[in-house]
């Protein structure tokens, strides 16, 4: 008897060694969460996302090319229902707010007996409403386990179709950025959602991987499949800790560059005085342009595209995105 029960506190012992975590809500951004992260569209991963996860495992992203940016210019924050856009939205009680120089993105969520309900998604200026919102995830889930939810979605009192969100919680372990950042404790989320058209009777499916830090906070890395063999819409988080050029309209340090887009001239207007410093990037990070005590940049040499204007006035410095059309 003695034997049988030292064997079962050993079995015990062993079993809640490499037990994980659940994964919960208190995992998710939540009101107060906030950070500097960067978006790089379609690169090449080679992983094989599916199979490299499990329990312990040690992800290694360091290869990703965040360095060749000259910063990370987004701010991504959730907070308390703040936006005018958001006020129609009266059950919802999370907002996040991306912030990129432009007009931004407001998503909006709520939850309800631990299921996370979005309400609103997309830009400011023509982002998609659902109402009734659509249910998103139950927590919690288990290690290896899933959270399966079909919600309908409407256009006033018809039904278009049917959205499935599958989200399966398949690793737990080590996460390594560029940049030396290590993070331990992280969850690995795949998430499978499927939209069903009930007018056209056709489905469409959007497959995500992302990494969550255990406690909540912004997800460290999000790799959205393009449709395309290893190209992937990557989502990076400087995991707080590191400031941020971008400062919202509030700060002090408030000023528009017009027009933009541009066919050439950009003007800097609502400054105090004349920028000590102008530096001007590529999209690939590289400095093409140094100005000193100017209001003008003229950029009718360089390519079409997007470039990033960094403001040094003082000891504060702003980016924001510029067009060159």
């Amino acid at each position: 008897m003695k034997k049988i029960l030292l064997t079962s506190i050993f079995v015990f012992a062993i079993t809640a060694l490499f037990a994980q975590a659940n994964f919960t809500s208190a995992d998710m951004p939540n009101i107060g969460d906030h950070d500097t992260v960067n978006y790089l569209n379609y690169q090449t991963i080679t992983n094989n996302l599916d199979a490299e996860t499990g329990n312990g495992y040690n992800w290694n992203f360091t290869t990703l090319p965040f360095s060749t940016y000259p910063n990370f210019y987004t701010v991504d924050s959730f907070r308390v229902k703040t936006h005018t856009v958001s006020q129609p939205f009266t059950n919802a009680s999370i907002e996040e707010y991306v912030y990129d120089g432009t007009a931004g993105d407001v998503n909006l969520f709520s939850y309800s007996n631990d299921t996370l309900y979005f309400h609103r998604l997309g830009s400011v200026l023509n982002g998609s409403a659902y109402i009734p919102p659509i249910a998103y995830i139950a927590f919690p889930i288990q290690f290896n386990h899933t959270s399966v939810i079909k919600s309908n979605f409407y256009q006033g009192s018809v039904i278009l179709g049917m959205r499935t969100t599958t989200t399966l919680y398949d690793g737990f372990g080590t996460l390594q950025m560029p940049n030396n950042k290590t993070f331990t404790n992280v969850f690995r989320i795949k998430k499978i959602e499927k939209d069903t058209s009930y007018l056209t009777n056709t489905s469409n499916t959007a497959i995500s991987y992302i990494w969550y830090k255990q406690g909540g906070q912004i997800p460290l890395l999000r790799l959205a499949f393009s449709g395309s063999t290893n190209l992937y819409f990557v989502f990076g988080s400087r995991a707080k800790n590191t400031s941020t050029v971008i400062i919202e309209n509030n700060n002090p340090m408030n000023f528009s560059i017009y027009p933009n887009p541009s066919n050439g001239i950009f003007s800097i207007s609502e400054l105090n005085s004349v920028p000590d410093n102008i530096e001007v990037y590529n999209i690939v990070g590289e400095k093409i342009i140094q100005l000193h005590k100017s209001i003008e940049i003229n950029l009718t040499d360089f390519p079409k595209g997007c470039y990033f204007v960094k403001i040094f006035q003082g000891n504060t410095s702003v980016t924001k995105r510029i067009i060159l059309q």
